[in-house]
């Protein structure tokens, strides 16, 4: 491993099949965050994509379909931060999250991901919280705040998600697309916690859900259920 713990900073970590149009200028606005050490673009195409010539981007171009848990295992690997971030291709998410979430992602915690994913961009510990408010109330100044989270996983709480590479457990190889959120957040044997009032926007399942991947993912939940009973 080559992180190392002095580095204050965040590796983000996004494996992408290039179905998300606006990558390239989301790559560009990240690789000027300060907050971010670099990142490590896991492509899984034989594209030979050409990137421009960003700062901090680490182009790691596969040649081929690994999925996106293997991607993860490999980000995580490769990372030159303790600090990490997994985070789809496909959101959006602006710089103040990254500066908040900095000082949290310790290794006395688990995962620290998204609250209940609704594609509309905010988390709100509000009684009248609603996922279809209109898009400007993003820019409601609500405090930021990284809270426990109890029970099972929400849908989308992956989408992204910030953990220390000292909570960060392997996911077992042969599970390759479903269940290696469910791994990670189950396994660390330590609390998880879940963002509150950030601005991201995104899809869910934008490319997990497409019906290439239908077999992947009948095998994976075998090959989940087979690793879970294995540590039993």
């Amino acid at each position: 491993m080559l992180g190392t713990q002095d580095m204050d900073n965040i590796s983000v970590i996004i494996p992408t099949l290039w179905r998300s149009t606006d990558l390239t200028s989301k790559l560009t606005s990240l690789s000027h965050y300060e907050s971010i050490g670099e990142i490590i673009l896991i492509d899984n195409t034989d594209n030979k994509t050409a990137l421009p010539d960003l700062p901090k981007i680490k182009h790691i171009q596969e040649g081929r379909n690994t999925y996106v848990n293997p991607a993860w295992n490999k980000g995580c690997m490769m990372a030159q931060s303790n600090k990490l971030c997994f985070m789809n291709d496909d959101i959006d998410v602006d710089e103040a999250v990254f500066n908040n979430v900095l000082a949290h992602i310790t290794e006395d915690k688990g995962m620290i991901g998204c609250r209940g994913f609704a594609g509309m961009g905010i988390w709100e510990d509000e009684p009248d919280y609603n996922p279809i408010r209109p898009r400007h109330f993003r820019d409601r100044n609500l405090p930021f705040k990284v809270l426990p989270i109890d029970g099972a996983l929400q849908s989308g709480y992956a989408c992204l998600f910030f953990i220390h590479r000292n909570s960060y457990t392997k996911i077992p190889d042969p599970i390759k697309i479903w269940y290696g959120d469910n791994w990670l957040y189950g396994r660390s044997g330590k609390p998880n916690y879940t963002l509150m009032n950030v601005n991201v926007v995104g899809r869910l399942f934008h490319t997990s859900g497409s019906k290439e991947f239908d077999r992947v993912k009948e095998r994976d939940k075998i090959e989940y259920d087979k690793a879970c009973r294995g540590i039993q």
